[in-house]
């Protein structure tokens, strides 16, 4: 798969389709500019988390506390977090969640997801990063049809060391979840718990009534169909990362290539 920006690593990867975005605590900032770039990053998630969970409360919103805690984590400004959850709290109903679908050199699709009340612009910002990359923005079902859309629910093992991928797999019975999958990032073991979209907030409900603490919870477009890319293909994607990186916008960006 794609390696990370060597600039700073929002896109990381992991698991297959996983969400360059989400790991955002890997960031390295090395320039004031750079961090200031972070500090953006992490108030567009701080969006995303109130719209998500629907409260503006990090005591009433588990999604919300944990972005709060990754700005933290990155050293952003308590009054710079106190900011955008004001701005976000007073913007979440202009802003609108919007979907694009890509199609890239060598067999690659690419589904971009952004939080934005500009459109037209994050449109057009898209469509220039992607164009040097060799990579054109589709209507819709241009990328779709190489993945899965699923709610994806992620409790770490840090947080409950008795949970394994056995436990897990009972338990994902009693959440009505379909699926579990087990992978390892910065903390440590990630149990996935994977559900239909329409289902993702009751499952994340029913396992917040267990008492487990969720890490984090999106729709994810997780792909079935991969592609093998070349050297020189990967290179060129490479840069087109770069530069969505520079969209403050985007959300999550998936891909299929091929780990």
């Amino acid at each position: 798969m794609l390696k990370g920006s060597s600039k700073f690593a929002i896109i990381v990867r992991g698991m297959a389709g996983h969400s360059k975005w989400q790991n955002i605590r890997h960031i390295k900032a090395a320039k004031d500019g750079e961090k200031a770039r972070i500090a953006t990053k992490v108030t567009t998630r701080i969006r995303s988390a109130i719209k998500v969970g629907g409260n503006s409360d990090p005591k009433y919103n588990s999604l919300l506390a944990r972005a709060v805690t990754v700005a933290k984590q990155n050293d952003v400004p308590n009054t710079t977090i106190q900011a955008a959850i004001k701005q976000a709290a007073a913007s979440a109903e202009n802003s609108t969640e919007q979907t694009y679908e890509i199609k890239g050199p060598g067999g690659t699709f690419f589904v971009i997801r952004a939080l934005t009340d500009k459109l037209t612009l994050t449109k057009n910002n898209i469509q220039s990063a992607i164009k040097k990359g060799g990579s054109l923005l589709g209507p819709q079902g241009t990328a779709r049809h190489a993945f899965n859309e699923k709610g994806i629910i992620e409790v770490s093992c840090g947080d409950h060391p008795d949970l394994d991928l056995v436990s897990a797999t009972d338990l994902a019975i009693e959440v009505d979840a379909e699926e579990v999958k087990e992978f390892h990032d910065e903390d440590g073991k990630v149990i996935q718990f994977i559900c239909d979209p329409s289902m993702l907030h009751q499952v994340k409900k029913n396992l917040e009534s267990n008492n487990y603490q969720i890490k984090h919870a999106s729709i994810q477009f997780l792909p079935h169909r991969f592609a093998n890319i070349s050297e020189e293909q990967q290179k060129l994607l490479d840069k087109m990362f770069d530069r969505l990186n520079q969209i403050d916008e985007i959300e999550d960006v998936f891909d299929n290539i091929q780990p």
